[in-house]
């Protein structure tokens, strides 16, 4: 009874250490591509956690120098980028590394700005909440990139709110082109209609006019010919009477 008892005690007090393992620190980390692995590796050959590659979230991994795989493996790590603090992502442990951290490249690109050059971090373990979707037991993980899962710094808000401007700016855009087009085509219209009103007036007017010349003319043709024949009717009538007066004076002779 008492051996039992003893063994129970000594069990706990293992489950306890292993419960209180944290991993910290700080180093010029590594970038790891672990998505260059070819496919018989994703499923059969395990890190050194034994958890399967094809059922990690392989942006959101790393592997950590001297870790104790029989007490740190599977722990959510906070590393933050050490020149700028205000990049930081959540990774879990699953292997062991060289030197520091060799970080997932998406996660290394994420918090330098590049994939190739070793670059100062640190490290501390958080609460395992924050890497929750990136390993999925006994099943292929489909849910792939550093946005996969639990929030990591504020990526995904920021890629939001990018979308939304994106989207807002084309709407107006087209707004303001169909305005424009349907504007040009009512003034076209309008210069048309008024052309032709133009034209109509001034082939009316010009007719107008040739038949007010016209009619001018023909009056005049037709007073100088009545002149003439008054002149003409004045003219005979004086030589017919002289004609008649020396016919008379013949006469008397």
């Amino acid at each position: 009874m008492f051996k039992s008892s003893l063994f129970v005690s000594f069990a706990a007090s293992i489950f306890s250490m292993a419960n209180a393992a944290t991993l910290s620190g700080s180093a010029r980390i590594t970038p790891q591509d672990y998505y260059g692995l070819p496919a018989s590796a994703l499923a059969n050959n395990p890190p050194a956690c034994g958890m399967p590659y094809n059922e990690l979230n392989l942006a959101r991994i790393t592997a950590v120098a001297k870790m104790d795989t029989s007490a740190t493996c599977g722990l959510c790590l906070k590393v933050v980028n050490s020149a700028d603090t205000s990049k930081f992502i959540y990774v879990l442990a699953v292997d062991l590394g060289g030197s520091g951290l060799d970080l997932s490249i998406p996660s290394f690109e994420y918090l330098f700005g590049q994939r190739y050059d070793a670059s100062p971090a640190s490290w501390t373990t958080v609460a395992s909440s924050y890497c929750n979707g990136i390993y999925t037991p006994g099943k292929v993980n489909n849910n792939q990139g550093i946005d996969a899962g639990s929030s990591s710094g504020g990526t995904t808000t920021a890629k939001t709110t990018s979308t939304k401007r994106t989207s807002t700016k084309k709407t107006t855009t087209k707004k303001t082109t169909t305005k424009k087009s349907t504007t040009k085509k009512s003034t076209t219209k309008k210069s048309t209609t008024k052309k032709t009103t133009t034209t109509k007036k001034s082939k009316t007017t010009s007719t107008k006019k040739t038949t007010k010349k016209l009619s001018s003319t023909k009056k005049s043709k037709t007073k100088a010919t009545t002149k003439k024949i008054k002149t003409k009717s004045n003219w005979w009538n004086t030589t017919k009477k002289h004609r008649s007066h020396g016919d008379r004076k013949r006469r008397q002779h």
